[in-house]
């Protein structure tokens, strides 16, 4: 599997307002860590502070919407490469 096969951008596919209200979410959450990859915290891979939102019942309806969205905007790019 290539880097572009792992990671897609959509621009554009969050309004402005939707993701200033993700970004104050987050940094209300209070449970933000060391972003971690298979190995463990290597901050020379990833370089972010995360928290886990699935599974958390006060981050289902936004989970919900961003599956969706992901959802809809891969299928999208896939019809235009077909």
């Amino acid at each position: 599997m290539s880097a572009a096969d792992f990671i897609a951008v959509y621009d554009d596919v969050l309004s402005r307002e939707t993701c200033a209200q993700l970004i104050a979410a987050f940094e209300a959450s209070g449970s933000a860590v060391p972003g971690r990859v298979g190995g463990g915290v290597l901050p020379e891979l990833k370089d972010s502070r995360d928290i886990q939102i699935s599974g958390k019942s006060e981050w289902r309806e936004v989970e919900g919407a961003l599956i969706a969205r992901a959802w809809l905007e891969t299928t999208r790019s896939e019809l235009k490469r077909d």
